[in-house]
């Protein structure tokens, strides 16, 4: 597995639901179509690069990390979301996709992995789940 996503909320009150679905979606794609790059894998052979998402009362955008576990093998990054435009979007969707996507794009630079797919990948989960009520968090 090269990578995983999650969520971790650490502010009470501050938090968001997205569907467990959303997120196989997004990982499954990074999955099948995006290889690590050389430096990665030279770096941090057989470690799995973790994308956690979050929320915090200042809202603005933030890209945390990395947190390396040797004994785990993980890599994590905390991408930090706007939490009042995410409360404030009727369809969720649009600023956490765009947020992750944007977060995914800053950590995948540090280790020159090839974000070709990412715009093709995002703009699938999009097409998919905004306004699809099968994706719905109720």
């Amino acid at each position: 597995m090269k990578f995983r996503i999650g969520a971790i909320f650490s502010q009470v009150g501050i938090s968001f639901k997205v569907s467990h679905k959303v997120i196989k979606l997004i990982w499954s794609d990074l999955e099948e179509r995006v290889p690590l790059s050389e430096e990665y894998e030279k770096k941090f052979r057989d470690y799995t690069l973790v994308f956690l998402y979050s929320a915090r009362e200042q809202n603005d955008f933030l890209v945390k990390g990395p947190t390396i576990s040797k004994r785990y093998k993980v890599i994590e990054y905390v991408i930090y979301m706007p939490f009042k435009e995410i409360q404030s979007d009727e369809e969720i969707y649009n600023v956490f996709l765009m947020c992750m996507e944007k977060g995914v794009r800053e950590v995948f630079r540090k280790y020159n992995i090839n974000q070709n797919e990412l715009k093709d990948i995002f703009y699938n989960v999009r097409k998919k789940v905004i306004g699809n009520i099968e994706y719905s968090n109720l």
